[in-house]
């Protein structure tokens, strides 16, 4: 109740007096109100603010998890593809390898544009003895080869069939 010596005099009466104390109250009340809201809106503005998004799965729901601060959103339908860009510039020449064979001494070597060249080692094989020999053994028709460095095998049958006829120079 308010105090009526503060209105004495004024011509308000003590209900009135109670009806502007009551909205006083009644306004303090609101801006405190509206204090804790503002409070609010900052702290959800900084959750929204410091949110993290991902990724779901075509087709799943919005989610958003407030223990984590994680909004999953589903990931659209791939679009088709775009019209085909224009080419790029022409890019730089590369280098060009030139190479030269020595018969005696088996090596390649190569020359290149920007200075690095290279050389192989010696490509030949190692000189053998080859075929040694070869027999023809005509109860079966198969030429045998004979070598020292592994190189040997054997033919099949070479004869011809039996009923083989020779026309006109052609078989």
């Amino acid at each position: 109740m308010p105090k009526t010596s503060f209105y004495s005099g004024t011509g308000i009466t003590s209900e009135k007096a109670d009806a502007v104390e009551s909205s006083a109250n009644a306004a303090a009340q609101s801006a405190h109100n509206a204090e804790q809201s503002a409070i609010s809106a900052n702290s959800s503005a900084s959750t929204i603010l410091n949110l993290t998004v991902t990724d779901g799965p075509s087709g799943s729901s919005v989610n958003y998890d407030a223990a984590t601060g994680i909004l999953t959103i589903p990931t659209g339908v791939q679009g088709a593809d775009g019209a085909q860009g224009e080419d790029g510039a022409q890019g730089e020449d590369g280098n060009i390898y030139v190479g030269s064979y020595d018969e005696n001494t088996g090596v390649v070597n190569f020359i290149n544009s920007n200075g690095a060249d290279f050389s192989t080692g010696d490509l030949r094989a190692a000189q053998g003895n080859g075929f040694t020999g070869g027999a023809y053994d005509t109860a079966t028709g198969v030429v045998t080869f004979t070598s020292n460095d592994g190189l040997g095998f054997s033919t099949d049958d070479l004869r011809l069939a039996s009923n083989f006829s020779f026309d006109a120079g052609t078989f």
